[in-house]
């Protein structure tokens, strides 16, 4: 990717509720330290923990809300 030539991408794909419990601070130091992090997730608890929350609805965007604000869009 062109616009973060330096940063690594973790994707995480949780189907199994309690999986992201155990490696949660692992990835909270990847993001911390300038990667991103992208997991997909129904768990309540991991989507409350994250920084920005992207909600899908029949593979369209319907939300875009970074933590502790208004979505951004609709």
């Amino acid at each position: 990717m062109s616009c973060m030539p330096n940063r690594n991408i973790v994707v995480v794909v949780d189907d199994d509720p309690g999986m992201l419990r155990g490696v949660e601070r692992l990835l909270r130091q990847h993001a911390y330290g300038g990667n991103v992090v992208l997991i997909s997730s129904h768990d309540e608890a991991v989507i409350a923990a994250a920084d920005r929350v992207l909600t899908l609805a029949d593979g369209r965007l319907v939300s875009d809300r970074r933590a502790g604000s208004a979505p951004l869009h609709r």
